[in-house]
C-alpha cells in the first residue's frame, strides 16, 4: 500500500479548548459528484480551526487531524477525525490524553495504517520537545520523539506509518551556530522503542513515501518554515532524493538536474518516482513549481507547472511550495501548493501526459487554504484538508475530488 505524507508549510494559531461542532455534508447529494468539494467543515462559532493532515488507508478507513483555538487565543483543542465510509466523524480522546495533547498541539502531521494504528505528531517543538498521539488498538496514548528537546529542535515535516513500524521526518534545528541552519532528522519506531537513523544528507527532509518497509524514498531541501525560521540571509542547501533499501539510507544512484536554486518539498513513489519542488525567480520575488519523474534509471527534464508562477504581494508571505503529490487513478496525480493567504491554493492534475492547473475551488468562501492531499487506496477520490473562513475566524475544512469512498 503507497503512503505519502509531505513536507507542509505551517500554520501557528494560538492555543484553546473548545466544543467542537462538525457539519457534514449529504453523502448522498456528495456520491453523484466527482469535483472538488467541501465534505465537512469543523469548529465551533467563533473560533479558528484547522484541519492539518490527513491519510486514507481505504475507502472506509480514513484519518484527519488539526486544531481548534478560541478567539481569545488562550486554550486549544486537537481534533481527531475518522471516517468510517458515511460520515466524518469526531474522535473523543481520553480526558488524561486529550488535555496532555491539547497542551502540545499547534500544527500537527499524522498517518495511519488501518482504523487502530494512527501517529500524529507535532510539526513544532514545545516545551517537552515534538509530541506524539498514537492509537493502538483501542488504546490512545502521547509521548516525545528522541532528539527532539533541549538544544535539539525538530520541525517535522512527513509521518509514515507502515505495518511493520512508524518513521518521523523533518529538520533539526543548529540553533547554536552564528546562522541557523537544519539537519535532516530521521526517527523509527519498530513496535517497540523510537531510536534516531542517521540520513547521508544536509538541510530538512521535506517529503517522504513509501511502498514498503523496504522501499521508502524522500527528499531534502528547504521547507517554507525552514525558509522563515533561517531568513534571506540562510546558506543554499543542495536538494537530493534519499532512499532506504531497509538496512541503511542512500542518496538515490541517479539524481534529478535541478534549477538552479530548486528546493525539493514533495515526493510520491509507486511505479515510478515523481518529485516536485519550486526554485525562486532571479527577482527573488516569484516562485515557480515545478516536478520531475524517474523511470527508474534516469530522470527526465523539471517541467514547470501551468500559471504556477506566483508573486510574493508582501516580503512576509510564506512562500508558495509544493504540499502534497499523490496519485490519482490510471497514472495520473494530484499535485498541491499553497502559501496560506487563504485566498489561492493551487492545484495541478497529470493525466494524458501532461500536467493541467485545475481551477481553485471556492468550497463556499473566498477565502480557503489545502494542506494536504491524500488518495484514496484503489480509487479516483483524494482527499484534501484546510480551512474556510476568514483572517480572524474559520472553520477546519475537510474536501474531496471523485466518488464518496465507501
Amino acid at each position: 500500500m503507497l503512503r505519502y505524507v509531505s513536507g507542509r508549510a505551517a500554520i501557528v494559531l494560538s492555543c484553546s479548548a473548545v466544543a467542537l461542532a462538525v457539519v457534514t455534508l449529504p453523502a448522498q447529494a456528495a456520491t453523484a459528484a466527482t469535483g472538488w468539494r467541501a465534505i465537512s467543515t469543523i469548529g465551533a462559532k467563533g473560533h479558528m480551526a484547522i484541519m492539518t493532515s490527513v491519510d486514507a488507508v481505504s475507502g472506509n478507513d480514513a484519518w484527519a487531524v488539526g486544531y481548534e483555538v478560541t478567539s481569545s487565543g488562550n486554550s486549544a483543542t486537537g481534533l481527531v477525525e475518522h471516517w468510517a465510509g458515511r460520515s466524518w466523524q469526531p474522535v473523543k480522546l481520553p480526558s488524561k490524553v486529550a488535555k496532555a495533547w491539547s497542551s502540545a498541539v499547534d500544527d500537527v502531521v499524522m498517518g495511519a495504517s488501518s482504523a487502530t494504528d494512527m501517529w500524529a505528531v507535532t510539526a513544532f517543538p514545545g516545551a517537552k520537545g515534538d509530541e506524539f498521539l498514537r492509537l493502538a488498538g483501542r488504546t490512545w496514548t502521547t509521548g516525545t520523539l528522541p532528539g527532539s528537546s533541549g538544544s535539539s529542535l525538530v520541525v517535522v515535516s512527513s509521518v509514515l506509518v507502515l505495518k511493520s513500524g512508524t518513521w518521523v521526518f523533518g529538520g533539526k534545528i543548529n540553533a547554536l551556530s552564528t546562522q541557523l541552519t537544519f539537519a535532516p532528522y530521521a526517527a523509527r519506531y519498530n513496535g517497540r522503542r523510537w531510536s534516531t537513523v542517521k540520513v547521508p544528507a544536509t538541510g530538512e527532509i521535506t517529503g517522504a513515501s513509501a511502498t514498503s518497509a523496504n522501499n521508502i524514498w524522500a527528499v531534502t531541501g528547504t521547507s517554507a518554515v525552514g525558509k522563515i525560521v533561517a531568513g534571506s540571509g540562510a546558506p543554499s542547501v543542495p536538494s537530493v532524493v534519499l532512499h532506504w533499501n531497509g538496512t541503511s539510507w542512500q542518496k538515490a544512484a541517479a539524481q534529478p538536474s535541478l534549477p538552479a536554486g530548486g528546493d525539493l518539498t514533495g515526493i510520491t513513489v509507486g511505479r515510478q518516482v515523481l518529485v516536485g519542488g519550486d526554485v525562486a525567480t532571479s527577482s527573488g520575488a516569484t516562485t515557480v513549481q515545478f516536478t520531475d519523474v524517474s523511470s527508474g534509471s534516469k530522470w527526465s527534464a523539471p517541467a514547470d507547472l501551468p500559471r504556477s508562477a506566483v508573486t510574493a504581494r508582501t516580503s512576509n508571505d510564506i512562500p508558495y511550495q509544493i504540499e502534497s503529490i499523490v496519485p490519482g487513478d490510471h497514472g495520473s496525480y494530484w499535485a498541491l501548493s499553497d502559501n496560506l493567504t487563504l485566498v489561492n491554493p493551487m492545484l495541478w492534475h497529470y493525466a494524458g501526459g501532461k500536467w493541467s492547473a485545475v481551477a481553485s475551488p471556492s468550497f463556499g468562501s473566498k477565502h480557503r487554504a489545502l494542506l494536504q492531499l491524500s488518495e484514496v487506496p484503489g480509487s479516483a477520490s483524494v482527499w484534501a484538508v484546510g480551512l474556510i473562513g476568514t483572517q480572524s475566524v474559520a472553520k477546519g475544512l475537510i474536501a474531496l475530488t471523485g466518488p464518496t469512498p465507501r
